[in-house]
């Protein structure tokens, strides 16, 4: 009976081993085989990026410092408002005018996220008045849209008076690289 009892308690044993221990260990293998597949493609797409990123640090490099500046005054990595205000002004003093009471308002309040703000880009707006006639008014807004700096009018509103000079309030955006 001992013949017979004993293998069937080895063959119960055996199986609660496998069951209990040896099941478990393969589960937590079949998890880390997931885990290195996983952490093998995350180091698949960061040698991807690495490699693009060289190559457009590469094409960057044969830019002319021209160029460069270009790109530069179209999309800054900050705002110098006061340089701002001045570069507008000096372009509306071309046509007979000059900035008054200008203001300046970050957007950042106004966007309305909840959250970190994960934009690539910030954004400005700057209000101001000048006086002429219309069609000074007109060829510098068509200047301040054809510049290189990324100006977007956002509004603008006149007063007329009881010659051809008129009062305008004017808001424009402009953007700069975070």
């Amino acid at each position: 009976m001992t013949k017979l009892i004993a293998p069937i308690v080895l063959l119960v044993l055996a199986v609660a081993i496998f069951v209990g221990f040896t099941r478990s260990e393969l589960d937590e293998t079949a998890k880390l085989k997931t885990r290195h597949s996983e952490l093998q493609s995350a180091l698949q797409n960061a040698a991807k990026l690495q490699d693009t990123r060289a190559r457009l640090q590469n094409e960057y490099k044969t830019f002319s410092a021209d160029d460069r500046s270009k790109l530069d005054k179209m999309l800054p990595d900050a705002i110098d408002q006061v340089k701002l205000i001045i570069d507008i002004n000096k372009r509306a003093s071309e046509y007979g005018m000059t900035l008054r009471n200008t203001a300046l308002e970050p957007e950042d309040k106004e966007g309305g996220t909840l959250g970190a703000d994960t934009r690539k880009y910030g954004s400005m707006k700057l209000s101001f008045r000048v006086s002429g006639p219309y069609a000074a008014i007109q060829r510098f807004m068509q200047d301040l849209s054809t510049s290189l700096r990324l100006i977007d009018p956002v509004s603008l509103s006149f007063r007329s008076s009881d010659k051809d000079i008129y009062e305008y309030d004017a808001t424009i955006r402009t953007y700069w690289l975070r």
